[in-house]
């Protein structure tokens, strides 16, 4: 395949604030096609690397759901189980329940692959853990709000999701927290500086 791209002559490589600055036109064409595949690869590969947290949210969610129905005490049960758990934790029940991180591995390269090809470069990829790190609160403030009118055609929507697809269930929430972001962004802003301000508060007790 022959593409034809435009690119800067420089680019500036940042890390650890040092920044060193790559002269691209000194680069063979091998060498930037190496790198094109590189990118890619990693774009791709990175979102794997949330797979055990994804498939272990998602479990967790079922579980509550089947516990005690859908809900905000199924939603409060499972995030604070979520909140709780710890790495080992989560490690064991990943090595006991490895085709269930293997299908979140899958679905995460699959869904970064249709996203590069649909949106571009930056797009998040939908789900529970997602790359931005407020994708987990919008999910969250999403699910409340559509709690508080049940007979609403959000929540039929949702409902409509079989509860133990909740990959499903978050897509459907992110997507609607990306549709509402005006309303959404802000709540879900104000939740994670609440868990960051719980976070640093355990950290000075220890």
């Amino acid at each position: 395949m022959e593409i034809q791209i435009t690119i800067a002559d420089t680019l500036d490589v940042t890390s650890r604030k040092e920044t060193v600055t790559l002269d691209v036109v000194t680069l063979s064409l091998d060498t930037l096609a190496q790198a094109l595949v590189h990118g890619l690869t990693q774009k791709v590969a990175d979102d794997a690397a949330k797979a055990l947290k994804v498939a272990y949210d998602n479990a967790t969610y079922a579980q509550a759901e089947a516990d005690f129905g859908t809900g905000p005490e199924a939603d409060a049960r499972a995030e604070a189980l979520i909140k709780a758990a710890t790495a080992d934790q989560r490690k064991a029940w990943g090595e006991a329940n490895a085709e269930r991180v293997s299908e979140a591995t899958r679905d995460l390269m699959q869904a970064a692959c249709d996203n590069l090809a649909k949106h571009g470069w930056t797009v998040r990829t939908a789900g529970v853990g997602s790359g931005d790190p407020l994708d987990v609160y919008r999910i969250r403030a999403a699910r409340a709000a559509i709690t508080n009118n049940k007979s609403g055609d959000n929540w039929l929507a949702y409902e409509a999701i079989d509860s133990s697809d909740q990959k499903a269930r978050a897509a459907f929430l992110l997507d609607l927290a990306t549709a509402q972001a005006e309303l959404i962004d802000p709540i879900a802003i104000d939740l994670k500086r609440i868990d960051d301000e719980k976070a640093q508060a355990v950290s000075f007790k220890l």
